[in-house]
């Protein structure tokens, strides 16, 4: 399945008169058997969609696995984001990757790493245990 969304601004006036109509962006979804591709870019002054909510990035791109039966017992996302100038190659600005692991159906261990190489050099990585029953 491939989905395209724009992002549009309408501005209109209070007797329905529309003055302009301007897309600030586009999403592309794309489905390849259990592995979803996700771009969004944004160039607007409106509020950001997605993981690019609250943030100084303009475009991310993310890989990720859509369901239980892709990896079996375990799932994972990929994205990169990008910074508008940016000193980085391609204006590549953030790298941030999660994994979830199911141990047994009541044990799944889930870790996170987020590489942020140009607003505050920094590195975080996430462990996490969630154990039902």
């Amino acid at each position: 399945m491939t989905c395209i969304d724009f992002y549009i601004e309408v501005d209109s006036s209070d007797n329905l008169t529309l003055s302009s109509i301007a897309i600030e962006g586009i999403k592309l979804t794309c489905d390849v058997g259990t592995v979803t591709f996700t771009g969004v870019t944004f160039w607007g002054d409106g509020t950001k969609p997605g993981q690019l909510v609250g943030t100084d990035y303009w475009e991310v791109y993310t890989v990720e696995s859509n369901a239980d039966d892709c990896c079996g017992p375990f799932s994972f996302d990929v994205s990169v984001f990008f910074l508008e100038n940016g000193l980085r190659l391609f204006d590549v600005s953030m790298f941030e990757v999660n994994f979830e692991l199911t141990v047994a159906p009541q044990f799944v261990f889930s870790m996170g790493l987020e590489i942020d190489v140009e607003v505050n050099t920094t590195t975080i990585w996430t462990l996490g245990f969630a154990i039902t029953w």
